[in-house]
């Protein structure tokens, strides 16, 4: 086994085996150690596999089990020398923004095929131990510009400052592009604040905010959420500007690719005005 990140050092709980496929269909068991079942599963997509765990993990799960990718398994000894790494948090916190659970545990084909046999609701145990925190900083960028109407509530337009540089090859590829993601995002902000600045005060409120640390799990956005400009409920939107330098050729070059729809009613209001939006 190989632990990628470690909460605690002794953790256990009921196993239970999900296929990745049906992870938004499947119950979670609070408490769990989910293994999730390797068919299904994106290893070869980090954003996707990601994306898997935090739901895991976000549900209520005390652990996730996933398969060795083939990236990971030719790096399997140079790896296994690397103590586990603690989840980001910020300081004064006594969790992370996942909450005191965030155990990730890489399984070699040994284990899995031992997983494979085991029944749902075998009780597992692991014990580790973890390196020591290490303190660091990051920075968020703030300004306000003042609308003409205090009745109305502001709009937060955002991006994020920080990028990854290097990581795990995806399709034989191991630079992620830090000037897509996310100074074109960074640079949309910055564009909006210098026009809008630069002519009649809008009637609402802007704040524009570029955060630092969205890769480390959001520490930057999470920040600016427990010290806000303003009070939460004064903002009625946020538009966030990410990954935006370069089109997408699923996308209609005259079309706006907008994430999280299903979140707040913005989508359809702004397709209601004529925004050419592709969910």
């Amino acid at each position: 086994m190989l632990v990628r990140y470690l909460s605690q050092p002794e953790f256990s709980g009921p196993l239970q085996k999900i296929a990745a496929a049906d992870i938004g269909e499947a119950k979670v068991q609070p408490g769990a150690i989910v293994f999730l079942i390797p068919k299904f599963l994106p290893t070869t997509d980090r954003s996707k596999l990601q994306s898997t765990i935090l739901r895991v993990i976000s549900a209520g799960a005390t652990a996730v089990l996933i398969p060795v990718s083939p990236e990971r398994r030719e790096h399997w000894e140079e790896d296994a020398k690397k103590l586990p790494a603690l989840p980001f948090q910020l300081e004064g916190t006594t969790e992370s923004e996942l909450g005191g659970n965030f155990n990730v545990v890489v399984v070699n084909e040994q284990a899995e095929a031992v997983l494979k046999e085991l029944q749902d609701g075998t009780l597992l145990r692991f014990e580790g131990h973890a390196a020591a925190p290490e303190k660091g900083f990051t920075w968020n960028v703030v300004g306000v510009l003042r609308g003409r109407d205090p009745r109305k509530s502001a709009i937060l337009l955002s991006a994020h400052l920080d990028h990854l540089g290097i990581g795990p090859a995806v399709s034989g590829d191991n630079v992620y592009n830090g000037a897509d993601d996310d100074a074109s995002g960074t640079t949309a902000v910055l564009e909006l604040a210098r026009i809008l600045g630069a002519g009649t005060r809008p009637r609402r409120t802007v704040v524009f905010a570029l955060f630092g640390s969205e890769e480390a799990g959001g520490l930057g956005s999470i920040y600016f959420r427990e010290h806000p400009p303003m009070p939460l409920k004064e903002i009625a939107a946020n538009l966030e500007f990410e990954m935006v330098g370069r089109p997408d050729p699923k996308t209609p070059h005259d079309a706006l690719w907008l994430t999280g729809w299903e979140r707040s009613n913005l989508g359809p209001a702004l397709a209601a005005h004529g925004a050419n939006l592709v969910a």
